[in-house]
């Protein structure tokens, strides 16, 4: 199978987190373990990976994926570290990518990241729920229910210096470095007979050609109309991309959570709290406009762990929370 050129993130295919090492304690051997994907510099650093012939190399520190005083291990876990990397004695630190199939020979979602010294042993992750920080290890193959062994690879793409750029106009993947945040308050967006004629109009128009970039009027400096824009846009395509739906499903969050608080009179809840309620609120959403759309494939769960990444970001942006 070919592998990625430069950089790249490792996701899971369970449940979209990727592999990093952890950010607690980066002395070798530095446990590694999955967390929420970001593109901001220089925290993305620690989630990006290359090969350099078998060996998967991380940009943060140079350090290569190794297995733990390399032992494979049945009755306790096998833990990946990320180590320098060995000489002669570099079995345990080299690895090959293989496509996922069934039982059956059938092409599956994903690839396997396997021990070249026994292929039997695959890139594993030991809890495959919710939450942030589950640890990764080495394992042997599992014939069928082993999203947690799967992997896809996402390549690298321009980072952005923290609070340079909203997650939106990141992912949106159509916007001006030089961009340095919101200026405007967000709110609710109706979408009129007029409104939704006018998009088409501009999607129709031969200087727009329905392009998001267009809508910033050939300024290079994104502004709220975009978002909204943007937003509306999801709604009105029958092949949204996937981080169109999920910047759409993350904004509807956002609007949906807040009129919420309004009108059940509910204290606003802590961060964690909070970012727990939007993040499902997007998912549902995500699901929502998939749905509705012409997408084929199996990318929902993507676009709804993308959704919950950039409802993270806004609801930051908005309040000056501190990630959790």
């Amino acid at each position: 199978m070919t592998r990625f050129e430069g950089y790249f993130y490792i996701k899971s295919i369970a449940n979209g987190y990727v592999i990093t090492q952890d950010p607690s304690n980066l002395d070798p051997p530095a446990k590694l373990i999955t967390c929420q994907q970001t593109f901001e510099s220089p925290a993305c650093h620690l989630q990006l990976w290359r090969w350099d012939g078998d060996f998967l190399v991380n940009k943060a520190t140079e350090y290569v994926i190794d297995i733990y005083k390399g032992r494979l291990r049945v009755i306790e876990d096998t833990e990946l570290v990320a180590c320098f990397r060995k000489g002669e004695n570099a079995n345990n630190q080299r690895w090959g990518v293989e496509a996922a199939r069934d039982q059956r020979n059938r092409p599956e979602e994903g690839s396997y990241l396997y021990l070249l010294a026994n292929s039997d042993w695959v890139i594993d992750v030991k809890e495959t729920g919710t939450d942030e920080g589950a640890k990764v290890i080495a394992y042997q193959r599992k014939p069928f229910d082993n999203d947690n062994q799967k992997w896809e690879f996402e390549p690298a793409e321009p980072e952005y210096p923290v609070g340079s750029m909203s997650p939106v106009n990141r992912l949106s993947g159509e916007f001006d470095e030089s961009y340095a945040g919101w200026g405007d308050a967000i709110d609710r967006v109706v979408l009129t007979d007029d409104k939704m004629e006018e998009i088409r109009s501009k999607r129709r128009s031969n200087t727009s050609n329905g392009s998001v970039s267009s809508i910033m009027g050939g300024q290079g400096m994104p502004t709220m109309e975009f978002i909204k824009e943007a937003y509306q846009r999801a709604y009105l395509d029958h092949t949204p991309h996937l981080r169109l739906i999920a910047a759409a499903a993350a904004y509807h969050a956002l609007q949906t959570w807040t009129l919420q608080l309004v009108e059940e009179i509910r204290v606003h809840p802590d961060p964690v709290h909070a970012k727990k309620e939007l993040a499902e609120i997007a998912a549902v959403e995500a699901a929502r406009v998939y749905e509705l759309s012409d997408q084929l494939g199996t990318h929902l769960e993507k676009a709804q762990a993308m959704a919950g990444a950039i409802v993270h970001k806004l609801y930051e942006q908005q309040t000056g929370s501190v990630s959790q």
